[in-house]
Order: C-alpha cells, then sequence, then structure tokens
C-alpha cells in the first residue's frame, strides 16, 4: 500500500512538472500578448536620468512592438489628436516625447484580451494610466489594441482611444 501512495505522489509529480514546463516553453497568447503589454507600458516609463542613447534604444524596442502598417488614434483630453500610421512615425513620436518630457510613468490596468476565430489576432482593452512629471494629475485613457501574429511575433496592429 505504501508502494502504491509514492507512485501516485511521484505520478502527480511528474504531471505537475510536465504542466509546468509546458506552459513555460509554450505559452498561450494571451499570456504572450499580456506580457508584451507590459513590456511596452515598462518601456514608455522613464525618467530624466535617461541618457540621448539609452532614449534612442528604448523608443526603437517600444516602437519594435508594433507591426510596420500600424493605425496609432490618440484622442486623449489635453492632447491634440494625433493619428500614426507606420513603426517609423511611432518611433519619431515617442522619442520626441522623451525629449521634450522630464519623467513618464505608465501603467496598463485591467487588461481584458480577446482572441479572434482562427487565434491568429487579438483584441485587448486595457486603461492606461500616465502619471507626467510636472502634471498633477494623472492621465486616464481606454485603449483598445489590435495584435496579429505576424511570423510567430504578436506585434500592435491598431490603437485607438476608446470613449
Amino acid at each position: 500500500m505504501v508502494k502504491l501512495g509514492v507512485r501516485l505522489a511521484l505520478a502527480a509529480a511528474v504531471l505537475g512538472l510536465g504542466y509546468w514546463a509546458w506552459t513555460v516553453f509554450f505559452p498561450s497568447p494571451q499570456k504572450i500578448i499580456r506580457g508584451r503589454l507590459e513590456q511596452m507600458a515598462k518601456l514608455a516609463s522613464f525618467t530624466d536620468k535617461e541618457g540621448v542613447f539609452t532614449k534612442a534604444a528604448n523608443s526603437q524596442k517600444l516602437a519594435s512592438f508594433f507591426a510596420l502598417h500600424v493605425e496609432v488614434r490618440v484622442d486623449a483630453p489635453g492632447i491634440e489628436n494625433e493619428t500614426f500610421n507606420s513603426r517609423e512615425d511611432i518611433y519619431t513620436a515617442i522619442l520626441a516625447a522623451r525629449s521634450a518630457m522630464r519623467t513618464v510613468r505608465t501603467q496598463l490596468l485591467g487588461i481584458v484580451i480577446e482572441m479572434t476565430p482562427g487565434s491568429q489576432e487579438a483584441i485587448a482593452n486595457a486603461a492606461l494610466r500616465a502619471d507626467l512629471g510636472d502634471q498633477k494629475d494623472a492621465v486616464v485613457e481606454q485603449l483598445k489594441f489590435t495584435f496579429k501574429n505576424i511570423d510567430g511575433e504578436w506585434l500592435v496592429t491598431s490603437v485607438v482611444s476608446e470613449k
């Protein structure tokens, strides 16, 4: 009877380890997209201690999360309505923002991800909270991200402000 209990415990441990390894090495698209959104928020945050080369490198890293042809429409209160149509436009805007502002701390809150049929596209809704160094109140904007699996990588193809 003791041998059976040991074997069952060992089998359960092997199954648990196998499940853990599967989720680590083959994460679900939702987990990948959530991770990418969290990385984007982290890269969008910066302080005034960031050097020129770091600004450019982090701007380039952040822009790399977007597809080459992308549509980004931002209608945030107090900010001029902007539309960007390419990764290069986004890179230029990110770099300009990093140069114009002293500090920014961003978070994406309440991320909800829905896969489309076929699991090659996904819609992610999240609230962006941006603490801008010299402003008293944080900017909060509801955003809708569209992701597409392009050559095995989940890239943002659209970001739209939700009203």
